[in-house]
């Protein structure tokens, strides 16, 4: 990441932030006083919560829209929407080492990197229920869990592409909105979005491809 920060800086360096326009750092700091533990606590548990329920809420979301479009029309995967969509993107997918469902996953790790195990079990999964399908939970007739089905339907090369792509990918798009919040740019927040997807895909395709040298 490091890297990939120092190679944008030295190629569009100059063009993103012109010497002209640059100043030094100003700080202002705020009246420090002394710490109240009690308030210290109260305020770390009201925003650890905070930001828990609204995780949940976006993980739930993002994991029963895609059980829906997988299994919610007449319970067939291979027949929903989503599997014939996936099969007429994976021609191009596959150019980054992502097969369909994985390319699938990459997109809703844009949205929350938490909802990721339960859309790649659902992707993966042979059906079963909302819980077991979306969120992984056990049960008597859905033993595999989701690293021998991710195991079963990757190759080297293919696991290493997706590990680089979920990496490299925006955080979220709650980070995207805090950027839009703090630049009051459209314009610069859907730049920024744009250079994390074509860098992900970039850094996975070059990585594929070594891989299928080396494996």
């Amino acid at each position: 990441m490091f890297l990939m920060m120092w190679v944008v800086y030295r190629i569009f360096g100059d063009s993103l932030s012109p010497k002209s326009e640059r100043v030094g750092l100003l700080m202002e700091l705020p009246p420090y006083h002394k710490p109240d533990f009690r308030n210290i606590l109260y305020v770390t548990f009201q925003r650890t919560f905070d930001i828990f329920c609204r995780a949940l809420r976006v993980i739930s979301i993002v994991s029963i829209v895609f059980f829906a479009l997988t299994y919610g029309f007449g319970g067939n995967a291979e027949s929903s929407i989503l599997y014939r969509f996936g099969k007429v993107i994976e021609p191009v997918t596959m150019f980054f080492g992502l097969k369909w469902q994985a390319f699938l996953a990459f997109c809703a790790s844009a949205i929350s990197k938490e909802s990721l195990p339960g859309v790649l079990n659902t992707l993966y999964d042979t059906g079963g229920s909302l819980v077991s399908s979306t969120f992984g939970a056990k049960v008597a007739d859905n033993a595999s869990g989701i690293s021998e089905i991710l195991s079963a339907n990757f190759t080297q090369a293919q696991g290493l592409a997706f590990i680089f792509a979920i990496n490299f990918n925006m955080p979220c798009f709650s980070a995207l909105a805090a950027t839009a919040r703090e630049t009051h740019s459209v314009k610069w927040t859907a730049k920024i979005g744009a250079f994390y997807t074509v860098a992900a895909l970039s850094v996975s395709c070059i990585v594929y491809h070594i891989g299928l040298l080396i494996f």
